[in-house]
């Protein structure tokens, strides 16, 4: 690979960083000046077609994805606020830099409810209102805390002076938790540890030699351990080397889905045993994309809903989903193109949780406690039974076989529970230890099924002589990193 440095674009914060990416840069003789500059576009006069240009740092992001910019510098928050709605797998971060350290937090005012508890009980109704410039983390945040309704109020700047009034939560980037008590806030949770970081476009790097502008800009930083998503590393005598991702997919290369929550805890331990454990995967943003341990393995996290229609479809060659979904798929597609690679036992929110089980519930006031039980006081309605429940295909399929007609099924987007016994006569849900639907004073009356973790496969990709090797063998380090683990020899 040539050494020169071909047409290459950085992308250099203005504003905060501007002075500390000012020394930084110096020997690459940019010219780049301190804050007070009123240029905007700079030549390197030590590697000939190396420029940079200033550019606001939340627009850098977008603009190195977009490969407007092989390089950039800007804070980590603003490419977790991009990537927490668009993961672009073109944006990849290089490295983390020891400049600007800051805590994003959840905030609100310490002059109003007492706590979130309190907060919640009184906004929800009405739409929790969150505001701040990271609106995408804001979103990212309500729905991870499963809000009902909220509304986000994107802004400029100065959120601290929202709430109560204007907002009742506000995401804001400050030094550390101290810095929060100033400003008349209370903190509910940290979001992102952030500093400043060396943000690259993938297909840059495949393209063009970035080592001779990164060496001399690293070259304090040679003795650091590089971040967890690095493509750099740095050998014993501190010379620079690169991972230069290929953007092309090969004829062997393989497309893995993986589940996000429930079976983040479980999955990702796997992986981790096993060698395969993706960058970013179990952050608490849960990146869509992470980077991939292995060459040729693209890596992006969906919900284990999808999973099996989206392996029928050819889109994925692999997937580690649940035994509930996988079934649900072959209840309705019953020729469908999904084969069982691994069985990776427990699928439960934890290695030593109890298996989760698709189960038959009534209300505790119905007098029965078996399905036999159920079909008879059926027969002596005037109306159908109402079964509500996330698997449509299973509960229709439950009622066929246990010859519950009439019956009318009813379909849930979760909190089935809630459904009895005004909306609903039987569920078919998914429990672990069954507590809660106990606590509710429901009755489990019969167990379809245990659902453990299941490694799917697209059956044409098992078939094809470059890519089922590979799968065969990927699915055996997985099942022995399971069986490695506590209760992994435990078949469910």
């Amino acid at each position: 690979m040539a050494t020169d440095v071909p047409s290459l674009r950085i992308a250099l914060p203005k504003g905060r960083f501007q002075e500390a990416a000012a020394r930084l840069l110096a020997p690459l003789d940019l010219g780049y000046l301190s804050e007070d500059t009123r240029n905007y576009r700079f030549a390197s006069t030590k590697l000939p077609g190396l420029s940079a240009k200033l550019v606001h740092e939340k627009d850098i992001p977008v603009q190195v994805a977009l490969g407007h910019y092989s390089l950039g510098i800007c804070g980590r928050e603003w490419v977790e606020e991009l990537r927490s709605k668009y993961a672009s797998p073109d944006l990849v971060l290089l490295q983390e830099l020891p400049l600007g350290q800051s805590m994003v937090y959840v905030a609100y005012s310490r002059f109003g409810d007492p706590s979130w508890e309190a907060l919640r009980a009184r906004r929800e109704g009405d739409g929790i209102r969150i505001a701040g410039e990271f609106p995408n983390l804001a979103e990212a945040f309500a729905l991870r805390e499963r809000l009902r309704r909220f509304r986000i109020f994107p802004l400029w700047g100065a959120a601290e002076a929202y709430p109560p009034e204007g907002a009742d939560l506000v995401l804001v980037a400050v030094k550390d938790e101290d810095a929060l008590a100033p400003a008349g806030l209370a903190p509910l949770a940290p979001l992102l540890e952030a500093s400043a970081c060396i943000i690259a476009h993938s297909p840059s790097l495949s393209r063009r030699n970035l080592v001779p502008v990164l060496a001399p800009l690293l070259a304090d930083l040679a003795l650091r351990q590089p971040e967890e998503d690095s493509l750099l590393s740095f050998s014993p005598n501190g010379e620079l080397s690169m991972v230069f991702p290929d953007p092309d997919q090969g004829p062997s290369d393989l497309r893995l889905a993986l589940p996000d929550g429930s079976l983040l805890g479980v999955v990702s331990a796997i992986l981790d045993r096993a060698g395969l454990l993706p960058s970013g995967y179990a952050s608490p943003l849960g990146t869509r994309r992470p980077l991939s341990p292995e060459p040729g393995l693209h890596i992006k996290v969906i919900r284990p809903h999808d999973m099996p229609l989206q392996v029928a479809n050819g889109h994925f060659d692999l997937a580690i989903t649940g035994m509930d979904r996988l079934e649900e798929h072959r209840a309705r597609f019953p020729y469908s193109p999904v084969a069982t690679l691994a069985d990776l036992g427990d699928s439960g929110r934890s290695l030593q949780g109890q298996p989760a089980r698709i189960v038959a519930v009534v209300h505790g006031d119905l007098p029965v406690t078996s399905v036999e039980e159920l079909r008879q006081v059926v027969s002596t309605w005037r109306r159908p039974l109402r079964i509500a429940s996330e698997y449509i295909q299973l509960a229709d399929r439950y009622a066929r076989q246990h010859h519950l007609a009439p019956y009318r099924v009813i379909p849930t987007w979760g909190a089935t529970e809630g459904f009895l016994p005004d909306d609903a006569d039987l569920l078919i849900e998914i429990t672990e230890t069954g507590s809660t639907i106990a606590r509710l004073g429901l009755r489990i009356i019969d167990e379809l099924f245990h659902s453990p973790g299941r490694l799917i496969a697209y059956q044409p990709s098992l078939d094809d002589p470059q890519k089922g090797d590979r799968m065969r063998d990927l699915a055996q380090r997985l099942v022995t990193a399971r069986e490695a683990m506590p209760g992994g020899r435990q078949v469910l």
